[in-house]
């Protein structure tokens, strides 16, 4: 009779470390599943804030940056190396942009979302972001009147 309350102990307690690893190991799963998602909203960010800051300091006009986002490559890493001349995989990610006019005369509305789009057609990450931006003009006619007085004070 000892020996079966012996055998039953010892499974009773196997079982609870069996279990207790498990619910361990589902925990780092589940921490590591939301770093990557945690990484994919930061890229999303990064890619929607570097989109509008190009496009309002004018080195990119929002119709350039419209579209799929090509897979960096790290040329420093590819010196002297051969040539690749395949095609790089797409990178899942996308920037769609809107722009349009705002009350004002010279200040456009410009919104900027950063999508993530899986194998599946699942989206794994957005953000979104717009801004006002100032897009330079060389017709005179499109000229804010307060630009004449402002220059009429310069010395």
């Amino acid at each position: 009779m000892r020996r079966g309350a012996l055998l039953l102990e010892l499974l009773i307690s196997l079982v609870i470390l069996v279990g207790a690893g498990l619910a361990v190991l589902a925990m780092l799963a589940q921490g590591v599943r939301s770093a990557r998602e945690a990484g994919e909203q930061l890229r999303a960010i990064d890619y929607a804030l570097s989109a509008l800051a190009k496009i309002e300091a004018g080195i990119e006009t929002p119709e350039s940056l419209d579209g799929e986002i090509p897979v960096w490559v790290d040329e420093l890493a590819t010196t002297g190396a051969a040539f690749d001349e395949s095609i790089p995989e797409p990178s899942g990610w996308r920037l769609e942009i809107d722009s349009s006019r705002a009350g004002h005369a010279d200040l456009t509305v410009v919104t900027v979302r950063a999508v993530r789009e899986r194998a599946t057609g699942e989206i794994s990450a957005r953000f979104t972001a717009s801004e006002f931006v100032r897009f330079s003009s060389t017709d005179p006619s499109d000229e804010n009147p307060e630009n004449a007085v402002l220059r009429g004070l310069e010395p």
